[in-house]
Formats: structure tokens, C-alpha cells, sequence
């Protein structure tokens, strides 16, 4: 950053933050040694309490430093490495209500962007708000062709403020870069750049409306799902217009509503989208708080503000659906080694203090008793917590798909108390997995995978000449942790002798190959005899040495069998 350029309306924000930073050093102090995520019946005996007040004031600070802070504080209520559990819940909470811009200043954004008097573009304008947040607020209207839509106005000057607030908060992580070593723990600058991403894609209302079109493309399979669609003609940076879906939130239902609900089906499938959301498609709605969920009259949910969403790579779905199913099924330690695997390790990291943690904590998860107390987001909250206390810097995907669990969590309480969202997600793990099973055997995956195959059978021959040439021009290198003279020498004695039945079996099938042809009388198969005898003793060798390997092999404890993992 040029220092030369620091405004004093930029210093006057580092005095704020810095403040607000410094009375609240000891929380983040504390940071990793909170377990307090664990237990809801403390979180209840404590809502009460001086900590828990303290705990919702800082939402308030945030609030009181502007929009920008709002949403550093829904970024940081996924860190579980930043804040306790109970402060990242008073921050899951921030639902960015905020008083109102007077219409006649959002008059002139709106009618500049549409390029249209507001009495040209629709048929009714309602000038006063149904929503106020940070970075914008909702009005309703009426188009000419009578569809009923919401009109979303960013509000004027908010992109500058943001600037302002993100130069500050450069220069306080590189003062505190200097003077500590919270930027190399807890990566600040990271934290930073991504929040600097987030707030650009919400701050482009076009960013938006493609984000409403991927996500309803993707939940077509759930028709007790919706997602309002954008009306592009009427859409720019500063505008998004979208259908209008009358709904109240799920928070705000009249007891009278919930006796003829159908809870249980409509959690069931939201449960579930987001699943798909996570580990199938890799884009999800980020922020999946009770006051986005919204009911229709004919008892459907409406998913609202997709400003911030999540992509999540291949890869790292994978990962998250080995992590859920070993949780699923009580396996703490498997858990914990896909978290290390996806995560970072610090200098302090102890890796078998966080197995040990996991292992505990997964045994609670699958005890009968306990499914009602202990919820699967709560696990996976709880497990970001723990990795960061054993010195372990969790994935970002890991903290997502704790805060989405635990955010459904309060969903499923106001539609549905007692739901038993264990049972579903479990299922429909399963259900996942057999899908991607079946995928496996697409045509293009198979064709795919018999291409690698021939490279591997080509390049074959190849690579074993090179590693004979490096064995005789001593070049060929065995590194071993305990040096045991006899059993290397039998262990190189059995890696020549394979090697050379390879060289056999490659040199069979491919005279085999040459004879097919030669047409001989002798015919097997209707294919020339010696050809198809040469090719049956390649397949009858092959296959003794597969059993070989596998099944004659010496395991670690000594004994004749398969070789076993003993890591788990």
C-alpha cells in the first residue's frame, strides 16, 4: 500500500478498528482454548450471563463501524481460529437491519442505471422499503406486463465507504504483521483478501442475478424450493430486480401456522439441497440464516440473498464427504486426518492430541442419546475449533459446512422441533456416494480411464529400462528409516523377480499379438491357436502374480498376508 496516499479519513478508521481490535485482544487470545460450541445446555445456562451480553456487544460494535463491518462480521462467524463459539454465533446473528436511505436518493441511482424514468419502467413503485441492509435495501413494484417484482438499490456511495474501510484494515494487519505473530497463526492477510472478494461480488448486483440463475438451475430437483428468478432488462451494478415470492420468515411464523405444516417434508429437502449444495454442485449459498429462508402460502421455502455465496473445487468435496461420512459413522480419527489433510499444519501442531479430541467427540455424535444435543454442524463447528487448538489451521470448507449445518440447525428447530436431521444426512450421504459410484461408470469415464491404461501398457517398457540402467550404472537409490540387511535383500530379490515376470508377460503378449496375424489351422475362439495359447499363459501369470502380491506379501507384524494400515 502507498503510505504516501494514507487520507486522514483512512487514519480516523485505523483509530476505530485498532480500538475495537484492542478490546477485544483477550477473546481472541482465547480463541483456541474455547469449547464452548460443544454443549448447548451451557450455551443456555450461560445466554443470560455478563459474557453472553459482552458476546452480542461486539455484533453491536460492528454494526456501529458501518456495512463494511457487518460483513467482516458474518466472515469471521465462520472462524472458529479468530473467536469463541459464542461470539461467532452473536455474529452468525448479524441479519444487517439498518435504518432506511430516503427514496429520492436512491431515485437517481435507480433511474441512471435502468436508463428509464421510474413511471416508464414500471407500472407502480412502492418508495417505501420492505428491507434496509448495509449495502442496499428492497423495494416492491409493479412491471408493465403486471408481474410483481423486488427491486434491490445499492445504496449511494457505499462502494467508496468500502474502500476506505479496506485501506484501513490493510494497514492494521501489516502493523500487525510487525509487532506480532498473529498474521503468520491465523493468516490475516488471507482473511483479508478474501473478504476484499466477497464484498466485490456483493457489491455488483450482476454478480447476484447469476448467482439466483446457477442456484435455482440447481435445485430443480426440489420442488419445495425456491429461488426468485432476476429480470435481466431491469438489472445493472447498482439495480437487481427479481420476482417477487410473497413469504414470511420461518422466525417470524404465527403459531397458528405450525399445526397444519408439513415441517418435517420441507426440512427434509432443505436439509438435503444443501448437501447437494456442498458436495455435489460445489456452489452454495453462504448465508443460509433464518431471515433468507422465507414460507409461501402454499408451503414452500424461498432462499433469499445469494451475495454471498461459496464455490468449492473437486478435490476439496470430495474431502468434505469422506469427512462427513467418517463423522456419520463415528469414526473421530479419520475425521481428524482428512481435517490435517485439507488444513494446514503450524509450527505447533499435535496431530495426536486432535485425533484423540475427534475420536471422543464423533463417539458422542452416533450415541443414541445424544442425537437430539449433539448435531453434526455442531461436530464439525466444534472440530474446527479443536484443530486450531492442536495447531492446526482448518480449511475454509470445513468452517462452511459447520456454519451451514449449524445455521439449518435453527431452521429445523422453527419448522420442525425434534426433527430427528441426523437420520436425513446420513441417508442422504449415502445417497450421494452411490450416485458418484454410478458416475464412475459413465462411458466417457470408462473410455477415459482404458486411455490411461494405454499410456501406462506404452510407457511400460520404457521406464522399466530406466530403472535397470540407473541399477547398473549405480544410480538406483533405496532410502529406508531402520536398515535390516536380510529382509532388503529379500525384499529386492522378490522386486527382480517380479520385474522380470513382467518382462515375460510383456514379451508373451506382445508376440502374441504379432501371431494373431499369422492364420495357422489350429484355431481357438476362432482366432489363431498359438496366439490365443500365448495370451492365456500371459493372463493365467498375471493373475498369480496379482495373488502373489497381494496375498504373499509379508505384513508389518511378520506374518504371510495382505499388508494392512495400521494408521487408523
Amino acid at each position: 500500500m502507498n503510505h504516501a496516499k494514507v487520507s486522514i479519513e483512512i487514519l480516523e478508521r485505523c483509530r476505530r478498528i485498532a480500538a475495537l481490535l484492542l478490546s477485544r485482544a483477550g477473546d481472541i487470545a482465547q480463541a483456541s482454548g474455547t469449547n464452548d460450541a460443544l454443549d448447548p445446555q451451557e450455551d443456555a445456562a450461560t445466554s443470560g450471563s455478563d459474557a453472553a451480553e459482552d458476546d452480542n456487544k461486539l455484533a453491536e460494535e460492528l454494526e456501529q463501524l458501518g456495512p463494511t463491518f457487518v460483513k467482516l462480521g458474518q466472515i469471521l462467524s465462520t472462524r472458529a481460529d479468530l473467536l469463541p463459539a459464542k461470539q461467532r454465533a452473536s455474529l452468525s446473528r448479524l441479519q444487517e437491519s439498518v435504518a432506511p436511505v430516503p427514496f429520492e436518493e436512491l431515485q437517481e441511482v435507480l433511474e441512471l442505471d435502468l436508463g428509464v424514468r421510474i413511471s416508464k419502467a414500471f407500472a407502480e413503485f412502492d418508495e417505501t422499503p420492505t428491507a434496509s441492509a448495509s449495502l442496499g435495501q428492497v423495494h416492491r413494484a409493479r412491471l408493465r406486463d403486471g408481474r410483481h417484482v423486488a427491486v434491490k438499490i445499492r445504496r449511494p456511495g457505499i462502494r467508496e465507504e468500502a474502500a476506505t474501510d479496506l485501506a484501513a484494515l490493510d494497514l492494521i494487519v501489516e502493523g500487525v504483521d510487525q509487532v506480532t505473530d498473529l498474521e503468520s497463526r491465523f493468516a490475516l492477510r488471507n482473511i483479508l483478501d478474501e473478504f476484499r472478494r466477497t464484498l466485490a461480488e456483493e457489491l455488483d448486483y450482476r454478480r447476484e442475478a447469476e448467482h439466483l440463475k446457477i442456484l435455482g438451475a440447481n435445485l430443480t430437483d426440489y420442488p419445495e424450493l425456491l429461488v426468485p428468478q432476476p429480470i435481466d432488462d431491469y438489472c445493472s451494478q447498482r439495480v437487481l430486480t427479481m420476482e417477487w415470492i410473497d413469504g414470511t420468515r420461518v422466525t417470524d411464523l404465527p403459531p397458528v401456522r405450525r399445526p397444519e405444516l408439513e415441517g418435517n417434508r420441507l426440512v427434509d429437502a432443505l436439509l438435503r439441497s444443501y448437501l447437494d449444495q456442498i458436495l455435489v454442485d460445489g456452489f452454495v449459498h453462504a448465508d443460509p440464516h433464518p431471515g433468507n429462508i422465507l414460507l409461501t402460502p402454499d408451503d414452500r421455502l424461498v432462499l433469499l440473498d445469494l451475495g454471498m455465496v461459496a464455490r468449492i473445487g473437486e478435490a476439496h468435496r470430495l474431502q468434505l464427504l469422506k469427512l462427513v461420512l467418517a463423522l456419520s459413522a463415528g469414526k473421530g480419527e479419520v475425521a481428524a486426518d482428512i481435517c490435517i489433510a485439507i488444513g494446514e499444519r503450524l509450527e505447533d501442531c499435535n496431530e495426536s492430541a486432535f485425533r484423540r479430541d475427534m475420536s471422543a467427540l464423533a463417539t458422542r455424535l452416533t450415541e443414541p442419546a445424544s442425537v437430539t444435543q449433539l448435531s453434526l454442524g455442531r461436530v464439525v463447528a466444534e472440530m474446527a475449533t479443536r484443530a486450531t487448538e492442536a495447531g492446526i489451521r482448518p480449511a475454509p470448507e470445513v468452517a462452511l459446512l459447520g456454519k451451514a449445518l449449524l445455521s439449518l440447525d435453527s431452521i429445523t428447530e422453527a419448522l420442525a422441533p425434534g426433527f430427528d436431521s441426523h437420520s436425513t444426512i446420513t441417508k442422504h450421504i449415502e445417497w450421494i456416494v452411490g450416485r458418484r459410484a454410478a458416475s464412475r461408470l459413465a462411458p466417457k469415464r470408462i473410455l477415459s480411464s482404458l486411455l490411461e491404461l494405454e499410456e501406462v501398457v506404452e510407457q511400460f517398457p520404457r521406464r522399466v529400462n530406466q530403472l535397470l540402467d540407473a541399477a547398473l550404472d549405480n544410480r538406483l537409490e533405496v532410502r529406508v528409516h531402520a536398515f535390516d540387511q536380510e529382509h532388503m535383500m529379500s525384499a529386492i530379490q522378490k522386486v527382480a523377480n517380479r520385474i522380470s515376470l513382467g518382462l515375460v508377460l510383456a514379451a508373451l503378449i506382445v508376440g502374441a499379438a504379432m501371431l494373431m496375424d499369422v492364420d495357422t489351422s489350429w484355431k481357438l475362439f476362432g482366432y489363431p491357436g498359438l496366439a490365443i495359447s500365448l495370451f492365456l499363459i500371459a493372463a493365467i501369470c498375471g493373475l498369480g502374480l496379482v495373488f502373489t502380491v497381494l496375498w504373499g506379501d509379508i505384513r508389518p507384524d511378520g506374518r504371510p498376508g495382505p499388508a494392512r494400515s495400521d494408521s487408523h
